[in-house]
């Protein structure tokens, strides 16, 4: 659901500045159909979500979880809208900056998923690759993601261009970044509501 609040707001926002649009209409139907989906089908095969639902613990649908996944939405549609301007405003070509976000955009959903698994802990206080079907989703959608990114033939289909290897490490930065802001949350929320 906020990966879905982040394409709006990135679409919307871009409009309303008068700015290119950060991502082309096929790129969003990959995001949708790869990134959106991977994680929502390795939950449901979830163990510990499986518990927890046992145990009459909502996993999305309780307060915590409409906060969290609200409150992330937000803050991420807003850090995606800020940082595409502020690439185009460095002037960075524009094929090099839609690259750039689609990256982050379809990468940071797969990573923050292993943060989405338990909205009640900490992402260390669990074990983190016990769900295979996540751990090899999450590592086929970034594969997937930098081959249409690097891969000639890809390239043509998606409209986009291979990133300088000094933005990859923007990018493990920016994944970082919504991983603990996605912590953080859970952290806040959790004290106040729990």
């Amino acid at each position: 659901m906020s990966n879905s609040l982040d394409v709006v707001v990135l679409i919307g926002g871009s409009i309303l500045m008068g700015l290119a649009m950060p991502l082309s209409a096929v790129q969003i139907i990959w995001i949708n159909l790869f990134t959106g989906s991977i994680p929502a089908i390795a939950f449901a095969f979830d163990r510990q979500i499986s518990v927890g639902a046992e145990k009459g613990q909502g996993v999305f649908f309780d307060k915590v979880g409409l906060l969290l996944v609200g409150g992330i939405g937000i803050c991420s549609s807003a850090l995606l809208l800020v940082l595409y301007v502020l690439l185009v405003s460095f002037e960075i070509p524009l094929p090099v900056t839609q690259s750039i976000v689609f990256a982050c955009v379809s990468s940071y959903i797969l990573v923050i998923a292993f943060s989405f698994r338990n909205l009640h802990a900490p992402l260390f206080t669990y074990p983190l690759f016990d769900n295979r079907i996540l751990t090899f989703g999450v590592f086929l959608g970034l594969t997937l993601t930098f081959a249409t990114i690097y891969t000639p033939f890809f390239q043509k289909i998606f409209n986009t261009v291979s990133i300088p290897p000094w933005w990859l490490l923007f990018i493990v930065g920016w994944l970082i970044l919504n991983v603990l802001l996605v912590e953080g949350a859970k952290w806040v929320v959790n004290k106040k509501y729990v």
